[in-house]
């Protein structure tokens, strides 16, 4: 498993990979779950793990799974987004 390499980001990338991987699939509940794990996992990774979890909100949107929804948006309001995440974001909620 790439994800357990011993380096974090290459390991955080590799989570991130398996999130699109899972997605493209058809599989977005896997893929929603794993966004969330990575979170998790790799909180150092702040920029992946924002990737992540931006992507996980709009797995959640898609799901209409409202809870989810509230509790990434609420961990993303605690990172510090790049202003291109923070674009991402701001088209997503509205």
């Amino acid at each position: 498993k790439a994800s357990a390499n011993p380096n974090r980001k290459a390991a955080a990338r590799a989570a991130l990979a398996r999130v699109e991987v899972l997605e493209k699939a058809g599989r977005r509940r896997a893929a929603l779950q794993a966004a969330l794990r990575l979170s998790y996992l790799f909180p150092r990774q702040e920029s992946l793990v924002a990737d992540a979890l931006l992507r996980a909100l709009a797995l959640a949107r898609a799901e209409k799974d409202r809870k989810t929804e509230a509790l990434v948006r609420k961990k993303l309001a605690a990172l510090k987004l790049s202003p291109a995440q923070r674009e991402k974001l701001k088209k997503l909620v509205d």
